[in-house]
């Protein structure tokens, strides 16, 4: 019964730290706000209103695409998505990362950003789910 609870505290989606949003933002705001100055005093040339449409599309991707997310057929990190049968190991963070760290079965480690150590027990038992499942 704990390993459902585990399991279901563990699925959904998880932003990343303010750390790990600060920079892009900080970044398109100034290229934002720099560009729509320069539009609104009548310096704008071709380059401003680039300028301005990558900026935006950068702060819609940090703040609208969640760091990871986590289901039970696997997890998506940005636009990668990875079953859980690809999963050899969940490693506890090292330290100063609070983020879970996964091993593939390729050698790949990767982190699951915004994922804490207090999710461990529910990936453990999704990533062993799924090694259990009889393979065609």
């Amino acid at each position: 019964m704990q390993t459902e609870q585990d399991i279901q505290r563990a699925l959904g989606r998880y932003r990343a730290s303010w750390l790990f949003l600060a920079l892009p933002t900080v970044t398109a705001v100034v290229i934002l706000s720099s560009s729509v100055l320069a539009m609104a005093n009548g310096r704008a040339d071709g380059g401003s209103y680039a300028r301005a449409g990558i900026a935006a599309l950068l702060l819609l991707v940090v703040w609208g695409l969640p760091a990871t997310v986590i289901t039970t057929t696997g997890f998506r990190r940005g636009f990668r998505f990875t079953s859980w049968a690809e999963v050899a190991a969940v490693f506890p963070a090292g330290p100063g990362d609070p983020d879970l760290l996964i091993g593939l079965r390729n050698g790949e480690k990767v982190s699951l950003v915004g994922v804490g150590q207090e999710r461990g027990p529910g990936i453990i038992a999704l990533a062993g789910r799924a090694s259990l499942e009889p393979t065609d």
